[in-house]
């Protein structure tokens, strides 16, 4: 059993002791702010804190389990500085306190940071002596803005000594990083056709056309990569912003454009390769108000119609549907026929909004 289950134990077996009950519940102030707890909230905090947060909780609680004080109360006082985190992150209100303590955890990925500089620079083996002369120097005033930092957030060598452990592998971590890298670039080419290779590269990797076609040795293969990216980058050009007469604004959100979107849809395996969640094009109202634009989610493409809200002054979900690319053939056709819808759901929520507008007046 480990120590982080040797606490968690002690912790549990201490409150059922004590009688505490977990669901009970009590309020705590900071900042003028009220807050709702429950002691399991408590006690689940206390579990995600550092060894020797632990070791210091847990002498506290031995020390007034001993004087019969009131345990319920500490616990309600360790509540304060989760109130104070909790204005923070949601309400946008930072106590001095939790000001503090995020400068000083910022200050602790900062050191962690600075050590991993030097130690890639003193891994570097420079020729000439005057550029070793500046690796010296740089090495000195990182180390001086680490004793800087640790001074002015008071990290004590343990701790300091704690944050360098993660750095400990660092080599290691990014070799295998690199291997990896490597294997799956490997696996790439020698599994993949010149075409998917050329849309793994530029959709993942952001690889320009000039690196894809340098990184083919064949020259009958590279001018076959040459006229599949002239041809991807003419389809890119068709599928820029178009704006009907009417106003509406289409797009395609990105790189899957028809003739790709079509392609995947009627291949099984390509379409499930396709993360959920993302978008495909977008038509837009004159008014910018109401919108509906393609998602792919699970095994559909779905239509999400969005609207204005003026009182939060976002776009938000209104409804959606399943979406049918079958019989459709030609962008044109798709632009049509999410025109066709978006109008639909406008006339729809036209009514649905003058309806509640007509309930108010009466």
């Amino acid at each position: 059993m480990n120590k982080e289950n040797d606490f968690n134990n002690w912790l549990d077996e201490f409150i059922k002791r004590k009688g505490i009950k977990l669901s009970e519940t009590f309020t705590v102030e900071t900042d003028k702010v009220g807050h709702l707890f429950d002691y399991e909230s408590v006690i689940d905090q206390i579990k995600t804190a550092t060894d020797k947060e632990k070791n210091g909780i847990k002498t506290m609680l031995i020390k007034l389990d001993y004087e019969n004080r009131d345990i319920k109360a500490y616990l309600r006082h360790l509540a304060v500085p989760l109130a104070k985190l909790i204005n923070a992150k949601v309400l946008g209100i930072e106590s001095e306190d939790v000001r503090n303590q995020i400068d000083r955890m910022k200050a602790k990925e900062d050191l962690i940071e600075l050590d991993l500089i030097c130690k890639k620079i003193l891994d570097i083996d420079f020729k000439n002596k005057k550029t070793k002369d500046i690796k010296d120097s740089i090495i000195s005033r990182v180390n001086d803005k680490a004793f800087e930092l640790i001074k002015e957030y008071q990290i004590s060598s343990d701790e300091y000594l704690e944050l360098l452990e993660q750095n400990k592998d660092y080599k290691r971590l990014e070799e295998r990083k690199e291997q990896m890298a490597q294997d799956r670039y490997t696996m790439i080419w020698e599994n993949c056709s010149p075409k998917e290779i050329v849309d793994i590269l530029r959709n993942d990797y952001f690889y320009t056309d000039k690196e894809i076609i340098d990184d083919f040795v064949d020259e009958e293969t590279q001018e076959e990569v040459r006229k599949y990216l002239s041809e991807l980058s003419e389809i890119e050009e068709d599928c820029k912003n178009v704006v009907l007469d009417n106003g509406y604004i289409f797009v395609f959100d990105n790189e899957f454009c028809f003739s790709k979107l079509k392609e995947i849809c009627e291949y099984s395996q390509d379409f499930a390769s396709i993360r959920e969640g993302l978008e495909i094009a977008t038509i837009t109202n004159s008014d910018v108000s109401k919108e509906a634009f393609l998602v792919k989610y699970d095994n559909n493409i779905e239509i999400i119609y969005n609207f204005y809200n003026k009182t939060s002054k976002e776009m938000e979900t209104y409804e959606y549907e399943v979406f049918d690319m079958n019989g459709i053939m030609s962008k044109e056709e798709l632009i049509e026929k999410m025109k066709e819808k978006l109008e639909h759901f406008e006339e729809k929520y036209n009514r649905l909004e003058q309806g509640e507008e007509n309930i108010e007046v009466e």
